[in-house]
């Protein structure tokens, strides 16, 4: 049986994708890489391979010694990054930005 869905006016454009990457922002040239001089920084995965780890900040993949902004990669650990900017040390924690939310199962 096949299910055929018809999606009327608008409703088709309002649906985001959530894997498409984020659009360029005006004035930067296509696959220039955009990083936050200031921004916040959010670390969103960390990676081992061959005993050698990297993590993804904001979308860049980095490692040791890496520059993201104004910061500098001075090391990656199983599930936090330490980061240093200004001479000061920063730490951005995998998952930091989860909130975890009890549910009730019947």
């Amino acid at each position: 049986m096949a299910l055929l869905v018809l999606l009327v006016g608008g409703a088709a454009q309002a649906a985001v994708d959530p894997t498409r990457p984020p659009a360029v922002p005006a004035g930067v040239a296509a696959g220039a890489s955009v990083a936050p001089a200031t921004a916040a920084l959010r670390l969103e995965a960390i990676r081992t391979l061959g005993g050698q780890r990297t993590a993804v900040i904001n979308g860049q993949r980095v490692g040791p010694g890496d520059r993201i902004g104004s910061a500098r990669v001075s090391r990656i650990d199983a599930g936090s990054v330490t980061l240093t900017r200004d001479g000061k040390p920063e730490r951005l924690q995998l998952g930091s930005g989860l909130t975890k939310q009890w549910i009730k199962q019947d």
